[in-house]
């Protein structure tokens, strides 16, 4: 009796609050012991250096402390924490020694556990890290999905990272080595960066730009994503924002570099003021998936037009290596860039056999997020049955608004592809002169809003148009033309009217595109927007398919080619 008048008694004066605190410590206690575990098993079962030289002997356990808390060690520690402070420890490493010298610091509920430590004997620093996500109640959100992750320092420097099963090496200097592997010696990811364009400005100025491919597989060695991103080098752009990037954020997908970008979050979740901040600016991505057999599941390209021409292109780019970290706003007069951004997405039924060459069935979306001068979000459009080519022989003004006194941003040419983002945006009369024949008419219609479908990238993608046109001067592509070949998502295509054709000494055609011997796709329509021709070149010559169709939509010829030598052809 005694012992319940005192449960009774005590009960009201834990509140729920302190009984939350305890809950959530005890639960700290708990993951700081799963982590232990963890450790230990990691180091006894698959430390690549010798495990009894790594752990037995004089060892250091290097700390900073800030605010109160004792975060593990950094080689790179911030200039905020205060001195590095360090225990010893003189013996063989075990479970009881790793769990009371874990550390964890948070952000907003996001906990993020440490364990650090070198033998004195050696160069190196390894560090284990155990990110968990939230309490509610005393109960990680995430579950049994924790990240866990290690690093191994040399001099201060990142040489090595174990990241749940794929293992990434860096070298001596800190740069990613390109390939990494699956614990099982499989190979992971692929990176090449080192394809660099240049652009010379008219001020003298030469801007660059890089491209990086990454490869990533799955664990059989299949090929699982391909994901390319052209990015700026050596110039940067500023952009007003809020938790604005740094110039070291960087653009890859990979999970390399972990601890970056969980310290690079902590420190922009809570941004108070607009700063003007460099940034490299992404010009393009392209990424690509497939499944287990080798199947081409979506395809996806992005483009970033910051400039309409070279010369805003100048204005509004700044030397990387004199780049300020922050401006506050408007104070430096700082030239924004005004992007027009679209993205492309091609869908694939991988249920169907996919050849390149056949029909497949497949869906289209198109999002846009800004047309020059104009704010206008018309955001994602899954229906592309819709696509229109130019009809206009000399070709298609684009403005910034819907008027002829609009400024121009730029022409599409005869047979390029648009997509109508918005229609009837005011009535337009327009009287056309045929640059051919001499045919004078009067053509009614209305103002539209429109996307180029040119999906090539460029070093600022000035060929990107976006903006108010005449939908007089379009024609709907018949939708049936979509069945027959893919030409929507083949990026290096062009109106068979813009190629130059001229014979070699044997008698073989060779096209020329803007001067340069051209690699990729021409199309032709009909008037009725009907598809009448596909044709496939390599290095100017034919090479690959050659389709061809009649007014009525129904192929008539098909034929093959190779290097410009027909291989074969059938009349139907």
């Amino acid at each position: 009796m005694k012992k319940l008048f005192l449960v009774l008694f005590l009960y009201p004066i834990i509140t729920y609050g302190q009984y939350n605190s305890w809950h959530d410590s005890l639960a700290i206690i708990n993951v700081k012991r799963d982590f232990a575990h963890l450790i230990q098993k990691e180091i006894e079962e698959s430390f690549y250096l010798d495990a009894s030289k790594l752990v037995e002997g004089k060892l250091e356990f290097p700390w900073y402390e800030f605010d109160g808390i004792t975060p593990s060690f950094d080689p790179n520690p911030p200039t905020y924490y205060k001195d590095k402070k360090t225990s010893f420890f003189e013996g063989t490493l075990n479970y009881d020694e790793i769990l009371k010298r874990i550390t964890f610091a948070d952000s907003y509920g996001d906990f993020l556990y440490r364990f650090s430590f070198k033998n004195v004997s050696s160069p190196y620093i390894h560090i284990f890290n155990y990110r968990v996500i939230s309490y509610e109640n005393g109960t990680p959100l995430n579950n049994d999905d924790y990240e866990f992750f290690k690093e191994v320092y040399l001099n201060g420097i990142l040489i090595r990272e174990e990241i749940e099963n794929t293992i990434y090496t860096y070298d001596t200097s800190g740069n990613i080595e390109e390939k990494a592997y699956y614990k099982n010696g499989n190979i992971a990811e692929l990176f090449n960066n080192d394809e660099v364009t240049e652009l010379q400005l008219k001020s003298g100025r030469t801007l660059k730009n890089r491209k990086t491919t990454e490869t990533f597989y799955d664990k059989n060695g299949n090929i699982k994503t391909v994901f390319k991103f052209t990015q700026a080098d050596n110039y940067v752009f500023y952009e007003t924002c809020k938790c604005c990037p740094t110039l070291e954020n960087y653009t890859s997908i990979s999970k390399r570099r972990k601890l970056a970008d969980i310290f690079f979050e902590w420190s922009h979740s809570d941004c108070a003021e607009f700063w003007q901040s460099p940034y490299l600016p992404v010009i393009s991505e392209k990424i690509e998936s497939y499944d287990s057999n080798g199947k081409l599941i979506y395809k996806k390209i992005s483009l970033n037009k910051p400039a309409n021409n070279i010369d805003q292109l100048n204005e509004i780019s700044y030397n990387k290596d004199k780049a300020t970290s922050h401006y506050y706003n408007n104070d430096k007069g700082i030239n924004l860039p005004n992007y027009y951004k679209t993205s492309f997405m091609v869908k694939y039924d991988t249920s169907q056999y996919y050849d390149p060459h056949e029909n497949q069935k497949k869906t289209y979306s198109v999002s846009s997020r800004l047309i020059p001068s104009k704010t206008y979000e018309p955001g994602v459009i899954d229906n592309l049955s819709e696509i229109y080519f130019v009809n206009a022989k000399s070709g298609l003004n684009v403005r910034d608004n819907n008027s002829l006194d609009g400024n121009k941003i730029g022409g599409l040419p005869y047979g390029s592809l648009v997509y109508i983002a918005e229609e009837n945006q005011g009535e337009l009369i327009v009287n056309d002169t045929d640059p051919e024949t001499g045919e004078k008419k009067q053509i009614k219609g209305n103002w539209v809003v429109v996307g180029s479908m040119n999906f090539k990238s460029s070093f600022f993608n000035k060929d990107l148009i976006g903006g108010y046109a005449f939908d007089g001067f379009l024609t709907k592509v018949k939708t049936d033309s979509f069945d027959y070949f893919q030409f929507l998502e083949t990026e290096n295509r062009v109106h068979y009217s813009e190629l130059d054709k001229t014979y070699d000494k044997d008698g073989y055609a060779i096209f020329k595109y803007e001067g340069e011997v051209y690699t990729g796709l021409s199309i032709n329509f009909y008037d009725d927007g009907q598809l009448r021709t596909v044709e496939n070149y390599k290095n100017g010559r034919y090479d690959g398919m050659m389709k061809v169709w009649n007014e009525y939509g129904a192929m008539f010829y098909d034929a093959y080619y190779e290097m410009g030598k027909k291989m074969s052809d059938t009349y139907y």
